[in-house]
């Protein structure tokens, strides 16, 4: 069983996969996969939906076709609020640490939280200026140029 078929996703006549990617959704949710399939003819998104930046819950399979997509690249965003609130929870986590656990606790949440105010992502612009983005860990970002370099390989073939 190929891993497109683990997902339930077939291909047509004459369609064949050029370059297949997983990618890790976060650097706390480690362990969830995404999955990003090239083929001849479309893009195949396989991602997990994570309700509350924490918890796995399902996913969703996407479809777009190569001929609709006008550029795909890697981003990286800031979300300042996230940082914030994680110098909040490191100040008061290291003020408690001596105290209690929560002292410890409240200072790996904010290290974690810190990390997270990064957020790296596969980008793709549709051809009618939309955009959607797809998280990946940090550590993941050269896998991810790579796999959007061949993406925008094939969408110069087209």
């Amino acid at each position: 069983m190929t891993s497109l078929q683990a997902h339930d996703i077939t291909l047509t006549k004459e369609e064949y996969v050029v370059s297949e990617c997983t990618f890790c959704y976060s650097i706390l949710l480690f362990f969830i996969k995404s999955s990003l399939y090239l083929t001849n003819k479309r893009l195949i998104a396989h991602i997990p939906n994570v309700v509350l930046f924490v918890f796995p819950l399902g996913s969703n399979t996407a479809t777009y076709p190569l001929r609709n997509i006008a550029a795909v690249s890697t981003k990286t965003r800031f979300k300042f609020f996230r940082l914030i609130l994680a110098f909040f929870l490191v100040t008061t986590g290291l003020a408690l640490v001596t105290e209690s656990m929560l002292g410890v606790i409240l200072l790996l949440m904010g290290a974690l939280l810190a990390i997270e105010s990064f957020i790296h992502s596969i980008s793709m612009q549709s051809s009618s200026a939309a955009g959607v983005f797809y998280r990946i860990a940090f550590w993941e970002q050269s896998k991810a140029r790579d796999f959007t370099n061949q993406v925008n390989e094939t969408l110069a073939e087209i």
